[in-house]
């Protein structure tokens, strides 16, 4: 997506990242983030100057690396927030606009008392408030989404913004993110947008771009020996082949004696799991060769599909 951004999206690079819990080169990443910010700008300009009857200016901030898990962690009460889905990830854009910048798109939109400076909303969001950060939000997203090879497909319309004790609410899974800041402001203190978006999804090459890439990228074009160190890619890791025996109650599990034989379901052989390090990395295939017990891969564990799906907070 951003220019200058390494190639992603070969199997390995998803392997690498689910075990050693990071994607690569902070400083590339950083560059690739700061890159998108700069070249998102424009359209964000342009959108918020659309309809408002006060110009608002918008800057790019910091830019940061860090976890999904904590992409709102410090976000405030009184903060909207929105999580965007992709084709490629239900967490594609976590966008989030503090009671600053709200109060200052609600005056640009409507007009406040001439010579009045807009002050941070320090209640409970009203409904327009909600509905004015959730027309904000759209436009950041579209303007990150962008068009042609770039796109992030982000799934549109977005759902309305959350604030509140519904932030609690938000289930994130970790990983490695980035975190892009915007300020905005009218005349006096700027208000904040904060994008965060996984360095997986900010890397990953768009629709077309493993079309456009030149024959040598077939020999490993990422060039991990590069991003990741040769040690690490040398070091050995326990592999571990398992399969789902099924469901019981926990009387039953009590009541288990050593020599006790417990059936595994029709399917189990075709359900086993590739794992290392506690990640889930293959679904497989239980069979066996000669004396010998083997595991055919099928293909690569859905973490999407099988760990996000039906996730539920209380």
């Amino acid at each position: 997506m951003a220019d200058g951004a390494p190639a992603q999206g070969s199997p390995g690079s998803d392997i690498l990242e689910r075990l050693l819990g990071d994607t690569g080169e902070p400083d590339r990443v950083a560059e690739s983030a700061r890159a998108l910010g700069e070249r998102t700008l424009k359209p964000l300009r342009a959108a918020f100057a659309d309809g408002t009857s006060q110009p608002v200016e918008v800057d790019l901030g910091a830019v940061d690396t860090g976890r999904m898990k904590d992409a709102i962690s410090d976000a405030g009460p009184y903060d909207a927030v929105v999580v965007a889905a992709s084709a490629n990830s239900p967490d594609a854009l976590v966008i989030r606009v503090d009671p600053m910048a709200i109060a200052i798109f609600l005056d640009a939109l409507f007009g406040g008392e001439p010579g009045a400076e807009p002050q941070p909303i320090t209640r409970n969001l009203s409904s327009l408030e909600l509905d004015i950060a959730t027309l904000v939000i759209q436009q950041v997203a579209a303007a990150f989404n962008g068009f042609g090879q770039r796109t992030l497909q982000v799934r549109f319309p977005l759902s309305p913004a959350q604030s509140g004790e519904a932030l609690r609410k938000i289930a994130l899974r970790d990983g490695p993110a980035v975190k892009i800041t915007f300020t905005v402001s009218e005349r006096a203190e700027p208000g904040r947008v904060v994008v965060v978006m996984p360095q997986r999804i900010l890397l990953r090459p768009r629709d077309g771009a493993e079309a456009v890439e030149s024959p040598a990228g077939n020999s490993r074009s990422d060039d991990w020996s590069a991003r990741f160190s040769e040690e690490v890619m040398r070091s050995r890791v326990t592999l571990e082949a398992t399969m789902p025996l099924g469901k019981l109650t926990l009387g039953a599990i009590a009541a288990l004696q050593t020599g006790q034989v417990i059936e595994l379901s029709p399917t189990a052989a075709s359900e086993a799991k590739l794992s290392s390090k506690n990640k889930t990395l293959f679904v497989c295939e239980f069979g066996r060769l000669g004396q010998n017990y083997t595991v055919r891969i099928k293909c690569p564990w859905d973490t999407e599909g099988n760990v996000i799906d039906g996730l539920q907070l209380p």
